[in-house]
């Protein structure tokens, strides 16, 4: 038997990647690993522009409703029909009309006055926190006192007496009326630390000013009765735009809304707060009643207002500019946002406002100076004791 041989298969010859392979296996590898990063990147940057936006959105709606709270408040006085007869003492340190004159429900300064505003009209915080914008002034007689008259005020009376024992701050400001026409508004001049059932409105007062006259010889002054009488607390709210502070309390370029209660004292100061972070600017416009109609026949700014306009306000118009608490690059903001009212109504200083070349006459834009994202935010509201 003749035996054949076994058939081997061909050895394969084994070989690697080339160079070339390897490079194009490089470049695709790139162009893949590039847009999952642009991918990314896109995501993280709209991301951060949602995020800035949302705190830009509750920051403006929350700053409108703050003011708009008091706002729809103002000259409101309880029971107080007629004038207010004051007993402030006018030649007292930092008395103004502008603060304390509650026949005048609202007052206020453009940016381009607060310089001039007089010396001691605010408090020494203000100068020193102020960031820009309008400044708005709001006055009402709002919130009860918490307790009633014991005994009745005679005219020339120093004090009032009490049915209850309360705590009082010096230099809170209290509206005192017999419903059947004005009241007395008057600065407590109790020492405060104690509660008290006796309340003092005598012209002794150190708490900073403007203190009072004395009763006895105010003319207006009048008997009030136990049984009929009513009382209020005052208040005198400034509102304006300042820098925020740092834990050590030196400004930051960050700003806030902020609200001074000249109706109060705390450390013989009145209270200078922040209300809320992320307002860049205020803008204020006054609706003026000039037919008696009850209802706002013209929006003027406070520049353009008379003396006598100012008792003639049923409704502000304002506008906020908001925007987010830091600038990054995922929120960076290129736009250009047109401004609210038109240029004789809203000029922001320096070179953040540009004429709008492709806007009607008189249209402003107000171009982002840094990173952060803005947005304008406006309302129209009316003092509900001014209207009808």
């Amino acid at each position: 038997m003749t035996r054949h041989p076994e058939t081997q298969p061909p050895a394969r010859r084994q070989r690697g990647v080339t160079l070339v392979e390897l490079l194009i296996a490089m470049v695709l590898g790139l162009l893949l690993i590039s847009a999952t990063l642009a991918m990314v990147q896109a995501t993280s940057r709209t991301s951060g522009t949602f995020d800035a936006l949302s705190r830009v959105q509750e920051s403006g709606r929350l700053a409108l409703l703050m003011l708009e709270r008091d706002l729809r408040m103002a000259g409101y006085r309880g029971c107080a029909f007629g004038a207010i007869n004051s007993l402030l003492d006018r030649s007292g340190s930092g008395y103004s009309d502008a603060v304390y004159d509650f026949n005048l429900p609202f007052f206020g300064w453009n940016e381009a006055d607060v310089a001039s505003i007089p010396p001691g009209t605010l408090p020494a915080s203000f100068a020193t926190r102020y960031a820009r914008g309008d400044v708005l002034v709001v006055k009402n007689a709002a919130t009860p006192f918490g307790a009633r008259l014991a005994a009745n005020v005679e005219a020339n009376e120093t004090f009032a007496q009490l049915t209850t024992a309360m705590h009082v701050p010096v230099g809170s400001l209290v509206l005192l009326s017999d419903c059947t026409g004005g009241g007395d508004l008057f600065q407590v001049t109790t020492d405060d630390l104690p509660p008290t059932d006796r309340l003092e409105r005598n012209a002794t007062f150190a708490g900073g000013g403007p203190g009072n006259l004395d009763p006895a010889l105010h003319f207006l002054s009048r008997l009030y009765p136990a049984a009929a009488s009513e009382l209020m607390l005052a208040q005198s709210n400034v509102y304006y735009i300042g820098f925020r502070e740092d834990a050590a309390g030196n400004a930051t370029n960050t700003s806030s809304l902020r609200r001074i209660r000249m109706g109060e004292r705390v450390a013989g100061a009145p209270p200078d707060e922040e209300l809320l972070e992320g307002v860049y600017d205020l803008r204020v416009q006054y609706g003026l009643d000039r037919s008696g109609n009850g209802g706002a026949d013209e929006y003027r700014r406070a520049a353009a207002l008379g003396a006598d306009d100012w008792t003639q306000i049923v409704s502000v118009r304002l506008s906020v500019l908001a925007y987010s608490g830091e600038g990054t690059a995922e929120a960076r903001n290129d736009e250009v946002y047109a401004v609210p009212f038109d240029e004789t109504i809203w000029d922001f200083t320096g070179a953040e406002v540009e004429a709008d070349p492709d806007g009607e006459a008189g249209e402003l834009r107000f171009v982002p100076p840094d990173r952060r994202v803005y947005r304008f935010f406006s309302t129209t509201v009316a003092a509900r004791n001014r209207v009808g």
